[in-house]
């Protein structure tokens, strides 16, 4: 097979296909929005969002209601939060922030206060709808290994 090293034709063989941008924006939107309420179900504090730690120490045992505990929709909920939050943890560091104070901080934030909390500027709301769209699109391709991606035809 020949390909045209000029007109860069070779590079098709390497490169991953175009994403449809808007469509893997749709495909992440809903799973964001829903995390302050899975993190309710699950009991998790909104606050506190930082990446897992490995540890050689055995995890206490839980104390509290068991019944809670086997309850599968917060089993379920606390499965779901630990994907998001590990897709979280790829995005780049304004991006995160961005993505963070948009979907999953305790309070909503207008885009207004997330232009002043990370670029410490009232006149950035252009950089923050940037950020959000580059971090709606790093976080599609790290959710579940990429699951949420959808490629141009």
């Amino acid at each position: 097979m020949h390909f045209n090293y000029i007109t860069g034709e070779w590079l098709k063989l390497f490169l991953i296909p175009e994403y449809d941008e808007s469509k893997c924006k749709n495909n992440v939107r809903p799973i964001l929005n829903q995390y302050r309420r899975l993190a309710r179900i699950a009991g998790r504090s909104l606050t506190d969002l930082k990446s897992p730690t490995i540890s050689d120490m055995p995890s206490a045992t839980p104390y509290g209601n068991r019944q809670e505990e086997n309850n599968s929709t917060v089993i379920s909920a606390r499965m779901e939060l630990d994907e998001i939050n590990r897709a979280m943890n790829n995005l780049s560091q304004e991006c995160f922030e961005v993505v963070y104070l948009t979907y999953m901080a305790k309070e909503k934030f207008t885009d207004t206060k997330i232009a002043y909390s990370v670029f410490q500027s009232y006149d950035s709301s252009k950089s923050v709808e940037r950020k959000r769209s580059i971090g709606l699109i790093q976080f599609c391709e790290a959710y579940r290994n990429g699951k949420l991606l959808v490629f141009k035809e």
